[in-house]
């Protein structure tokens, strides 16, 4: 089976704040200028992961999301407030220093699954990840590579993402 949505953008909120400042893990100003939408009334959880998964237009699809810790496993639907987000509350630090989060987020058909969120240092984070629809490509590729490439994001001042840890690159997010 063809995977079918990739993880188009990822970004992190400060204490619900919907904002551009200088707290870290703040919302950077392209995500409020692409996301900040009036039937999306939720937003402002402090502590939560929100996941959308959309169409190439940015149109929502509505899908089952797994959150999951290993031990917990929560099953939420993209459209379950009609804002076209699925959402948890999480209430989980870690110690960005020594660790990662514990949660990993699973969409199905999805290239990417995203692990190691939570709540670094104990702060009010939210985490927004959007996957969108990936066209099929017209060409005689007869690549059946099936694996799901794992995303860890570790949260430091900067966001710092491994993929299936041997490539490693760090997001910086310039509030403008």
């Amino acid at each position: 089976m063809t995977k079918k949505f990739i993880l188009k953008d990822t970004f992190t909120t400060r204490d619900g704040e919907w904002e551009v400042s200088d707290k870290s893990y703040s919302i950077a100003k392209w995500a409020i200028d692409k996301y900040n939408t009036q039937d999306f009334k939720e937003k402002g959880s402090a502590t939560s992961i929100f996941v959308r998964v959309q169409d190439e237009h940015g149109n929502p699809i509505t899908t089952d999301v797994l959150f999951t810790t290993g031990d917990i496993n929560e099953i939420r639907s993209t459209n379950e407030k009609n804002s076209g987000w699925a959402s948890l509350p999480i209430f989980n630090g870690y110690s960005v220093a020594n660790s990662s989060g514990a949660w990993t987020v699973i969409v199905p058909d999805a290239e990417q699954d995203v692990k190691g969120i939570g709540l670094p240092d104990g702060l009010h984070v939210s985490t927004f990840l959007v996957y969108e629809y990936k066209k099929e490509e017209t060409d005689t590729d007869t690549d059946t590579d099936t694996d799901t490439e794992v995303i860890n994001i570790k949260l430091t001042n900067k966001t710092h993402i491994v993929i299936n840890g041997n490539f490693e690159f760090i997001l910086e997010y310039k509030n403008e």
